[in-house]
Formats: C-alpha cells, structure tokens, sequence
C-alpha cells in the first residue's frame, strides 16, 4: 500500500457515502436557494457536504478543508494536507434531473495533487487518480482514467501558485479559493 492508497480510499467511501444523500433528493421535491445570483444550493449539497466533511476529517483530522459549501477559514492555509471538495458539481444539472453530476474529491499536499475522485452516483461511475498512478473508473467501461479529476486538481494548484506569485506570498503552497 502506498503513502496515499488510505486517503484514495476513504475519499471513494466519503464520495460514495455522500452519493447516496443526493440520490435521496434526486427528482423529489426539496428548496432551492441561492448563494449568489445563478448560483443555486439545495439541502442535498448541505448534506452531502457534511457527509465528506465528517468522513475525511474523522480519518485525518490535521488536514485543511476548502468546499463550496462551508465558509472558507484561513486556518486551512496554514495546513500541509488540504481537502478541496464540491459535494455536488453540477446543481443545475441536478435541480434539472439531469444526471450529470458528482462528487468531486482532491488531497492537494503543498500544493501538489495527489489524490483525486470525481463520483456520478446515478451510473455509479468513479474517476479516481492517484499521483503516479492510473486508476480504472468503477462500474464503467467507458472511463478508464482519472486525467479529469487529476487534471482538475492540477488547474487549481496552478490557479493558487499564480495567485500567490501576484500576492507575494510564495510559502502558502496549499489551493486558494477563487
């Protein structure tokens, strides 16, 4: 077992676990709020963000924390080990019955990606990348590499090196919100 095959794993149980919270709501009837114009939230990204934050958090509890939906703490920034998470990327999508899309999951460990998972609960179709290494998607022969969740854990590690060459704070090396 590498380094990082714990974190791969309890992130694919936390993103499946948080999976089926949005299948509960899924084409029922919920509220739809808005946290800013067109950019709305529903109970089930609330839960489903609770469900990954008590999951990750209770397997490594000294690890950072950065989702869409808790309020951002400049605690994070001082971590080694950050969590960036969307417990539910594609709310429209959702909201629409469109069953286009997932959890995403990422560790970033200063400032380098190392363990992703994006999850559609609906296929049960799982991207996971693990740096170094290919992973073949779960339930789903037409997935068969992580590159997109890599990739997209990656574009925010580059997004925060550039926003830390700007701010001229070099040292904080994990991913900063937009």
């Amino acid at each position: 077992m590498s380094t990082m095959d714990r974190e791969l794993e309890v992130a694919r149980g936390a993103a499946k676990a948080a999976g089926q919270v949005l299948l509960r709501y899924y084409g029922s009837a919920y509220r739809v709020t808005e946290k800013s114009a067109d950019n709305p939230v529903t109970i089930a990204d609330l839960e489903s963000n609770e469900v990954l934050k008590s999951t990750i958090l209770g397997a490594f509890p000294s690890d950072g924390w950065l989702s869409e939906e808790t309020a951002d703490s400049d605690e994070r920034l001082k971590q080694k080990r950050v969590w960036i998470v969307d417990p539910l990327d594609g709310t429209k999508e959702f909201i629409g019955e469109i069953p286009e899309f997932c959890v995403c999951i990422a560790l970033v460990e200063d400032g380098t990606p190392r363990v992703a998972v994006e999850y559609n609960p609906g296929p049960r179709r799982a991207l996971l990348g693990l740096e170094g290494r290919r992973h073949d998607a779960e339930r789903s022969a037409r997935c068969t590499s992580a590159r997109r969740a890599i990739f997209a854990t990656r574009a925010c590690s580059r997004a925060a090196a550039k926003k830390r060459a700007a701010s001229g704070n070099p040292t904080n090396r994990t991913c900063a919100s937009s």
